[in-house]
Order: structure tokens, then C-alpha cells, then sequence
């Protein structure tokens, strides 16, 4: 009898710590941002709100004065950062850019992003709700894009579900 108690508390845990974990059949419901000023798309979930400023836009479904401090399972922001000379930010490319945001150095992907070139890895350091950064940046001829998807899971479910589907518009 113990046993089968045992069981069923594992299952109702199982349950309870996998309810706000995205699945494929959870992205339906996602809705679609879309910056005409600079030129991109991004899904993002449902109750997000948006802050736009020039050169910075944050997405995110969590209050920054919630009564417990950090991200809970579910909850993310996303970042996305438009300088308009990514020289005079201290970087020539994308690759500069992920090295001087880390502590040490970094590895980077190479990603197709519609007709360009992006990177994704680790984001940077630091942040105001704690959580695990997920990056991606993107150089175009005529615009730059710095991308930083944070979530409480290493595993970074939402925030790699948000950077795939990141677009460029024209």
C-alpha cells in the first residue's frame, strides 16, 4: 500500500513540475510580435507583455514585483537588442559580441535564419529575475540583431522554442 502511495505522489509530482513545460501541441496557442520598424517576427506565449524603446524591445509573462523573487517554471523574457552602429557598442560582429558579453570564452552555433546567418549560445550573464540566458544574433547588411531568451530551466524549452522562431522580415 505504501508503495502504490508512493507511486501515486512520483506521478502527481511528474504532473505538477511538467504543467507549465511547453510541448509542441502548447506552441499552437503561441502568438506572433512583429516589429515593422526593424524588421523581424518572434512567437512568444500567451499574457505577454511588450516594452518597446529605441534600440531595446523586452518581451516577457512575468511581474518583476511578483511576491517570490526569480523566474517560476513557465515564465521567461526575451530581450532584443537593435543598436544602430553595433560598432560604436564595442563589436564589429556577432561573434565579438557573444565574447565580450561572457566571463570566459564561449562557444557559438551557426544557424540559418531565413536567407541569414545568426549564432545562438549562451546568453549573457546576470539579469533581474535570475534564470538561464539563451542567445542569438543576427547581422544583415542594413541591421543587427542581439536576441536573449531567459527561463528557469537549463534546458531552455521556451526560450529556444522563442529563438527558433525569431524571422526577418523585409
Amino acid at each position: 500500500m505504501q508503495f502504490r502511495f508512493s507511486l501515486l505522489g512520483l506521478l502527481t509530482l511528474l504532473v505538477a513540475c511538467t504543467a507549465h513545460v511547453p510541448t509542441e501541441k502548447r506552441f499552437e496557442d503561441w502568438e506572433m510580435y512583429t516589429n515593422e520598424t526593424y524588421g523581424f517576427s518572434v512567437k512568444h506565449p500567451p499574457e505577454t507583455t511588450v516594452q518597446e524603446e529605441e534600440g531595446y524591445i523586452r518581451l516577457q509573462n512575468y511581474t518583476d514585483y511578483d511576491d517570490v523573487l526569480g523566474l517560476q517554471p513557465g515564465q521567461y523574457y526575451l530581450e532584443i537588442h537593435l543598436p544602430k552602429d553595433p560598432a560604436q557598442e564595442g563589436f564589429a560582429t556577432c561573434e565579438d559580441d557573444f565574447a565580450q558579453r561572457a566571463s570566459e570564452p564561449v562557444a557559438v552555433k551557426e544557424v540559418s535564419v531565413g536567407d541569414y546567418t545568426g549564432y545562438r549560445g549562451p546568453g549573457e550573464e546576470g539579469g533581474d529575475a535570475g534564470g538561464t540566458r539563451h542567445a542569438l544574433c543576427i547581422e544583415t547588411p542594413d541591421r543587427y540583431f542581439y536576441v536573449q531568451a531567459t527561463e528557469n530551466s537549463d534546458a531552455g524549452l521556451i526560450a529556444n522554442a522563442i529563438l527558433d522562431s525569431f524571422s526577418i522580415t523585409e
